[in-house]
């Protein structure tokens, strides 16, 4: 098991022949909303043309399902059946589903060898004036650049910049910000909002200030905001204004800017000791940093015993923790060892090597510690997640 974010699931599609062809699937992309009672699929096409590859506009289309509890009786072959937590997806039917197409400079870097991943992220729901009547999801998709996830000064960074697929690109990927509309009979829609985001791609999250199990209305939209992260730093969207109408947008005199924000000082340490395995290991190392609106600093340049602990919505330190980092992977690379943080923002469960350590966020307390045996064939990589109430399962 590899250590992805359970919010964020690739797949890659191809057909009996090996090669996806024109009209066909090529990439499926899935993200959960935080409370995980909704799951969106990001589907890339290639647009039908007979065009060369260079020139083809390239389309894209979402799939929606609700989670759904199950019960335990539908399961009857499973035993302890009181332990077990059943989800499953149930999706949505859309009467005439909406295929979009990306524009000619964003198909272009989707087309080049420039372009590295995808990242997708969907909001919990807010509610209209009228709860009853409808409800509204934020939905975003970023196209994360090679550029996006060097570091500035490796090996990589200067042949990328010499190379004559940089220089017919703008270098950095970009992101798309959508809304998800359901009425009162169940309609659901899909609507892309014009936002200055061209320039920025990475790691993208939804967040809101508001903890995840209240209720918000669209006229709190205000208090959502994006947050994109890559090599550079992290950047931050506040969609101030974006319930209103497009004329009130326009004529408001506080336009939203995109805020970005450096990391702290032992991350650019560790890049620069990362800098020359390339991109693609940058991506999972911020990837690996990510947990629910958490960001981790663990590394183990100048002797650091110890991790940071920082909050994606507030940019504050919310506490640091002793520890031991036992990845042997770090006599070659800085990497960060496994955590999992408890839906209720309580416990954090932090694994290096064999042991897994379970602190209280509060106050930093160390209140466990679990020896793990993994048999001769250990692997360092692998999954760790809260399950049912707060319960560690690995």
């Amino acid at each position: 098991m590899s250590n992805k974010s359970y919010q964020e699931t690739i797949i890659t599609i191809e057909d009996e022949d090996g090669d996806a062809k024109d009209g066909d699937v090529k990439e499926l992309y899935l993200s959960t909303s935080p409370v995980g009672d909704f799951v969106v699929e990001f589907v890339l096409l290639s647009s039908e043309s007979s065009e060369s590859s260079e020139s083809r506009l390239w389309k894209y289309k979402f799939r929606m399902y609700n989670v759904i509890t199950s019960k335990q009786d539908e399961y009857s072959d499973l035993k302890a059946s009181k332990a077990l937590s059943c989800r499953k997806p149930s999706e949505i039917d859309i009467s005439k589903p909406k295929t979009f197409e990306f524009a000619k400079t964003q198909s272009k870097l989707i087309t080049s060898e420039d372009k590295l991943s995808w990242s997708v992220a969907v909001s919990d729901k807010l509610y209209g004036d009228k709860p009853h009547e409808s409800i509204v999801r934020l939905l975003a998709i970023s196209c994360i650049s090679k550029q996006d996830m060097t570091y500035k000064g490796s090996k990589n960074f200067n042949n990328y910049k010499n190379s004559s697929d940089s220089k017919s690109s703008n270098d950095s990927g970009f992101t798309i910000v959508f809304f998800i509309n359901q009425d009162y009979q169940n309609n659901y829609s899909i609507e892309e909002k014009n936002l200055p985001l061209d320039n920025y791609g990475g790691k993208v999250k939804l967040f809101s200030k508001y903890k995840d199990n209240i209720e918000r209305t669209v006229q709190n939209l205000d208090r959502f905001f994006i947050v994109i992260l890559n090599v550079s730093g992290i950047h931050k969207y506040y969609f101030k204004n974006l319930n209103k109408s497009i004329i009130k947008q326009i004529q408001s005199l506080n336009k939203p800017k995109i805020r970005s924000f450096k990391y702290p000082k032992r991350i650019y340490h560790a890049l620069n000791k990362n800098k020359n395995f390339g991109p693609d290991f940058n991506l999972r190392y911020i990837q690996r940093c990510l947990n629910l609106h958490y960001f981790l600093v663990d590394t183990s340049d100048e002797g650091a015993q110890y991790m940071e602990l920082y909050d994606l919505r507030t940019n504050q330190l919310v506490n640091t923790f002793k520890r031991q980092n036992l990845n042997s992977l770090n006599l070659i690379a800085d990497i960060p060892d496994n955590i999992a943080i408890s839906n209720n923002n309580k416990l954090l469960a932090y694994s290096s090597g064999s042991k897994v350590k379970l602190y209280l966020i509060e106050s930093s307390l160390e209140i466990a510690s679990i020896k793990l045996n993994f048999g001769t064939f250990f692997d360092d990589d692998y999954f760790m997640h809260f399950f049912n109430d707060d319960e560690n399962l690995l």
